[in-house]
């Protein structure tokens, strides 16, 4: 079951990056970029849901930091993909749960 979790997670990671990477040249012409971050934040966090249903809490943190970098290009609020990232870290990769607390710190402080 939990490898059923990975591999959709696996998928969503692949078609967000590549959403972050455009299309070809029209696309990038006339896309909307806007709409294009849109989607990639969305499928980084389906696939971090999936990460975190397989138990693989330090990927599913890596998609929640992406769906923070997202935001912050949006200017939208990455108070709570922070959030999720730092509840994955904590369980998942103690180190680098650290080093995010103290910059969200100071970000958000």
């Amino acid at each position: 079951m939990e490898a059923n979790f990975a591999a959709e997670a696996l998928k969503h990671k692949a078609d967000a990056e590549k959403k972050l990477k455009g299309g070809g040249f029209f696309s990038k012409m006339f896309g909307d970029k806007e709409q294009r971050l849109e989607d990639a934040r969305d499928l980084f966090e389906k696939a971090a849901n999936a990460f975190k249903m397989a138990d693989r809490m330090a990927e599913a943190g890596e998609c929640y930091e992406e769906c923070v970098k997202i935001e912050e290009k949006l200017d939208g609020m990455p108070a709570n993909f922070t959030k999720e990232a730092l509840d994955c870290y904590k369980r998942g990769n103690p180190e680098k749960y650290r080093g995010m607390m103290d910059d969200a710190i100071m970000r958000f402080c």
